[in-house]
């Protein structure tokens, strides 16, 4: 027999849910935190976190509306993608995300027709499996999910079969699951991606919607800052265990002559393959600072051939304590080379972060 047991995290949900809530949890989570009324007060909830109009609101308008949202395991909510139809406009797809994030480009009419076919079915329950007999002798299939999403998915004026005249249509439902609804809410990211040019430029990060948060980071000519994105990634520091001149190198894209502004220390890179003196620096770094990391988080293409980020080191200090500095980055495009190369990068002094 094969048996699948679909497990999901409670205690981090639950543990997610009262962080973001804070002390202001909706009554219906008060009472059982894991029920659809609780998961779609929470989703109601996190339309505060994004610029994004409510259903019912859009339902009033006119508009035609086809929207996927997640919260994470967390309570988090992902970037909200909307196939929108507004009276007197050709459709579109929008993406929102906290912080006021967003991207929109018109789209064709084989993925609005799509989007709106399949939706027809998105709120619906599959029948289960009729059970089959079974030998002891089948070898058993234990699947675990942990730490899955909660998926909702939005309709306003969509046409439906089996006569449903709703104006307003919702279904939930949880990544863990098999469910139609899951496929849709994927479905549309998926397509969202591949119908913003920005976005389809980037490497498949193995999730749509990870992908899309990536997306939105980007800033000015976002095809040069997709370029660099694909090339130099989020994590903007060597592999573990390869803290060595010629990987901080590769870091900074085969330059040898970067500007390194660290604190108000500058180094002047000298040309050396070898030996390089501001990867000679980092490695001092690294060993100076407990579990030292840095992040790009935003990424703004100023030409075609110049590219300048955003982001932030990351250490431990005393006690644990959690120090952060922001930096800021200028990279230059590489006709010789074909590739990105860091010609500055300047670090501000760490700070605690409480």
């Amino acid at each position: 027999m094969i048996f699948v047991v679909l497990f999901s995290l409670a205690i981090a949900g639950q543990a997610g849910v009262e962080a973001n809530g804070d002390d202001l949890l909706p009554p219906s989570c008060e009472i059982e935190w894991r029920s659809d009324a609780c998961r779609m007060a929470l989703f109601d909830a996190s339309l505060g976190d994004l610029p994004v109009t409510s259903i019912d609101e859009e339902a009033a308008s006119g508009a035609e509306i086809y929207r996927a949202r997640q919260l994470t395991a967390w309570a988090r909510p992902l970037p909200v993608v909307s196939f929108v139809r507004r009276p007197g406009q050709p459709p579109m797809v929008v993406v929102d995300d906290r912080g006021g994030g967003r991207m929109s480009a018109p789209i064709g009419e084989e993925v609005w027709s799509r989007v709106a076919t399949e939706a027809q079915f998105a709120d619906r329950d599959l029948a289960p499996l009729p059970q089959t007999s079974s030998s002891r002798l089948e070898t058993e299939e234990v699947v675990v999910c942990a730490d899955g999403s909660t998926v909702m998915a939005e309709m306003a004026n969509a046409p439906a079969y089996w006569g449903d005249r709703r104006a307003v249509r919702r279904k939930l439902g949880h990544s863990c699951d098999n469910s139609p609804v899951v496929s849709y809410v994927d479905r549309l990211a998926e397509l969202a991606v591949s119908s913003l040019p920005s976005c389809a430029k980037l490497k498949d990060e193995g999730s749509a919607e990870i992908t899309l948060r990536i997306c939105l980071s980007l800033r000015g000519d976002t095809f040069a800052a997709a370029d660099l994105t694909n090339q130099v990634g989020w994590r903007f520091v060597p592999d573990r265990g390869a803290d060595t001149p010629s990987a901080w190198l590769r870091v900074f894209g085969g330059s040898t002559r970067v500007r390194l502004d660290w604190a108000g220390l500058t180094i002047n890179g000298d040309g050396d393959f070898r030996n390089n003196n501001v990867a000679n620096f980092m490695i001092q770094q690294t060993a100076q600072h407990e579990n030292l990391r840095g992040y790009i988080e935003r990424v703004h293409g100023a030409s075609s051939t110049r590219v300048e980020t955003t982001g932030s080191m990351e250490a431990e200090g005393p006690d644990e304590t959690r120090l952060s500095a922001p930096f800021r980055q200028v990279w230059l495009w590489d006709d010789g080379g074909l590739t990105w190369k860091l010609d500055s990068w300047t670090v501000e002094a760490f700070k605690a972060v409480p």
